[in-house]
């Protein structure tokens, strides 16, 4: 069966490219179709490209915040469509939420992350779209095991790359902290007066730069935890929370929040188990109310900083939300359930060396 994979954008155009090679190894039977590798040297590319699309009832749209408004994704989105009962269109985001395409007419479809829970449901349509030639279920799933880790591999270094190019700091929106003291009091300060979500991602991959927890950092990290616990005391706000663990501190300080309520959700992404080169990259942010972000880092020049731009703030967002999507959930309604997972987690660290 082919499959029409569109993109449009260099980011879109490099996840496009990694789609069409993980596709083909999960279900053999696709052909995934992508104009700059598929058309042939000399031929009249337009005219080529719509001979594909007219052989085609199965789409991919790769979405990113560079290119879900261009209208070319449109012309394709609308070619594959011609025939509605057997044609399918799914966009896939990457840098996107759902509600960023509330006013695009790619809306209409179904449109998933690249997540692994909607990356299986893609192959699961894709696969009965196959048919009489799909494969069994049991075979389907083990062929989704194998090959899954590859494309979340392959996705790690494009978004990698992607953000740590994205840290160039504008100077004129910019608020520097001469210490991490400074930032800790201001960040308390915003939590106080969030309106309603904060996102944090706080996380190191070793204990390079690390800063033991003395008297006055213990007093600080007071603070900040009963303004994270007073601002969850009101229904309307949501704290999420991502944790990973370089030092035994950092254990302690969750086991402490997720007693603040349901207000308060957190998860734990187990970035020290994953070979270095796929590690998430050493991002370290809060996000206040979709508006401002204030980034944590000694790792990148002007990283003590906060910044009031709702683009930047809504791009962070999205990367937060793909780490999260990706991460074990902690918080749970159900005791037993939840303190299995504290378990597990605590398992987990003592495996690193990190609570001895």
């Amino acid at each position: 069966m082919k499959v029409f994979i569109s993109w449009s954008g260099e980011l879109s155009k490099e996840i496009a490219k990694v789609l069409k090679q993980w596709l083909k190894n999960v279900i053999q039977c696709v052909e995934p179709y992508v104009s700059f590798e598929d058309i042939p040297p000399g031929k009249l590319w337009i005219a080529e490209l719509s001979k594909k699309l007219q052989n085609t009832n199965f789409g991919i749209i790769c979405l990113t915040r560079e290119n879900f408004q261009k209208p070319w994704l449109l012309f394709e989105a609308g070619a594959i469509l011609k025939e509605l009962d057997a044609s399918y269109v799914v966009p896939l985001l990457f840098d996107l939420s759902l509600s960023d395409i509330n006013d695009s007419p790619l809306q209409q479809f179904n449109a998933i992350s690249f997540l692994k829970n909607d990356i299986k449901k893609l192959i699961d349509t894709l696969n009965t779209a196959c048919e009489p030639n799909s494969l069994d279920e049991r075979s389907l799933d083990k062929a989704f095991r194998v090959w899954y880790p590859h494309l979340e591999k392959s996705l790690n270094k494009i978004r990698s790359s992607r953000f740590n190019m994205s840290l160039q700091i504008p100077s004129n929106v910019k608020r520097c902290f001469r210490s991490t003291e400074a930032m800790d009091d201001y960040f308390a300060d915003c939590v106080r007066e969030a309106k309603y979500e904060v996102c944090s991602l706080m996380w190191q991959d070793d204990t390079e730069g690390y800063v033991p927890f003395d008297k006055d950092r213990e007093i600080r990290q007071g603070k900040m935890s009963s303004a994270i616990k007073l601002f969850c005391e009101d229904k309307g706000h949501i704290y999420r929370e991502l944790f990973t663990f370089s030092f035994a501190k950092r254990y302690n300080i969750m086991t402490e929040r997720i007693l603040y309520g349901g207000n308060y959700q957190c998860r734990y992404y187990d970035n020290l188990g994953i070979d270095l080169p796929n590690r998430f990259p050493k991002l370290q942010f809060r996000i206040i109310d979709n508006e401002e972000v204030i980034f944590a880092s000694r790792k990148y020049q002007d990283g003590l900083c906060a910044i009031f731009d709702s683009s930047l703030a809504k791009t962070m967002k999205c990367y937060f939300d793909m780490a999260w999507g990706n991460a074990l959930k902690i918080s749970s309604p159900n005791p037993k359930e939840q303190q299995d997972t504290l378990d597990y987690i605590h398992n987990k660290l003592n495996d690193y060396r990190l609570l001895s």
